[in-house]
């Protein structure tokens, strides 16, 4: 049995900055990281390309959606919890 707090439903916009661990740790998330990586280099490793503004990708159980982005990479990202 899981505990239903540790299922927290998120919707809200993170800086592409934010580190994925930091991230993990404050949603009881797994997503996947190496080193310092944040969440702008996870999305871009994902697509294999720099994302563009509402470009999206699901991942593990969070929908990640770029709000804003520039030659860098994503600036601010929306993440949501995916309920199946």
């Amino acid at each position: 049995i899981e505990d239903p707090l540790s299922q927290r439903v998120i919707e809200r916009t993170f800086p592409g900055t934010m580190e994925v661990r930091d991230f993990n740790e404050q949603f009881n998330a797994n997503l996947e990281f190496s080193g310092k990586e944040t969440l702008a280099e996870l999305l871009t490793k994902h697509f294999d390309h720099l994302p563009e503004k509402s470009e999206s990708v699901r991942i593990d159980r969070f929908e990640l959606t770029v709000e804003e982005a520039s030659l860098l990479g994503a600036k601010t990202i929306n993440v949501r919890t995916v309920i199946d």
